[in-house]
């Protein structure tokens, strides 16, 4: 299993892999992630891309979309979210998986996954796989001053420690709520407590 400075590296260097999976509790970073592998592999390439949600997935019409070449690119993309394929055994998605030219790619997005499923080895194996577990506290403070910082606002370490208080350790929130602070005090450089209070 990949940690996820692991995959970052590998998506900065190009290396990308015909299959990833990517699960766990934090959402935020798992749509970031997929974003960034997305616009690696076939960038604004809608033509090339197909999406599939929820646990009925038609795996015949998946089946089919894996064996077409891409039309007029390098590279196919199929991102298929929530299936629940990797709770119980799909031997089915698994051939498929294995059968697949070299110019398609897949994404997966799950909430949970059981580690020794048939075609979460093989995805392990052949691919990429990643879990984004809830970040530390220690880690959402750093990525919330580094956020501020690309915003060109300053906060001190107790004005943080009482933003991170009221945000909770939701990245979503943490978010949202930095957003609207910047937004609120744009012609500021620097974020108060009356700031963060005041939002």
């Amino acid at each position: 299993m990949l940690k996820i400075d692991e995959l970052e590296k590998k998506l900065k260097d190009g290396n990308l892999a015909c299959i990833y999976l990517l699960f766990g509790e934090e959402k935020y970073l798992i749509r970031q992630y997929k974003t960034m592998l997305s616009d690696g592999i076939c960038g604004n390439d809608d033509m090339n891309l197909s999406y599939y949600e929820s646990k009925s997935v038609n795996l015949n019409e998946i089946r089919d979309t894996a064996l077409t070449l891409p039309f007029f690119a390098e590279r196919r993309l199929i991102i298929i979210e929530n299936s629940g394929m990797f709770k119980s055994a799909s031997e089915s998605m698994a051939d498929i998986l294995k059968n697949s030219p070299e110019t398609t790619f897949f994404i997966f997005i799950e909430n949970e996954v059981v580690k020794r499923n048939r075609l979460y080895k093989f995805v392990n194996e052949k691919g990429y796989a990643c879990e984004f577990k809830t970040q530390s506290d220690e880690d959402l403070t750093k990525w919330a001053f580094k956020y501020f910082k690309n915003a060109d606002k300053q906060i001190t370490h107790n004005d943080m420690h009482l933003f991170m208080q009221i945000a909770g350790p939701d990245m979503d929130n943490i978010y949202n709520e930095a957003m609207k602070l910047i937004a609120y005090c744009l012609k500021k450089d620097t974020i108060t407590a009356d700031d963060i209070c005041s939002i």
